[in-house]
């Protein structure tokens, strides 16, 4: 074995760690987030989140004359989602 067919081979098992290394962080995370979402405080967030999206779908469907009270609603709860959670919807 030469030593250019060494250091390919080196290099190659180097960036199958990496991949590994990278497959492996992507898991873990999805991972936490689904144990996270789980919690009583992920359900929360999750119906606080549909609250505001479905809010905001009823402000995209009115006509415009309505709006003004809609978006109203819609900012309030979207500032209640972050006063609770501490995050932006």
């Amino acid at each position: 074995m030469d030593l250019k067919h060494t250091l390919d081979l080196r290099h190659k098992l180097d960036l199958n760690k990496v991949l590994i290394g990278a497959a492996a962080l992507v898991g873990a995370f999805m991972l936490y987030g689904l144990v996270k979402e789980a919690t009583p405080e992920g359900q929360e967030m999750k119906k606080g989140r549909a609250a505001i999206d479905l809010c905001w779908r009823e402000f995209d469907r009115r006509p415009a004359s309505d709006n003004a009270g809609v978006a109203a609603t819609c900012k309030k709860l979207e500032d209640r989602f972050s006063d609770t959670f501490g995050r932006s919807p």
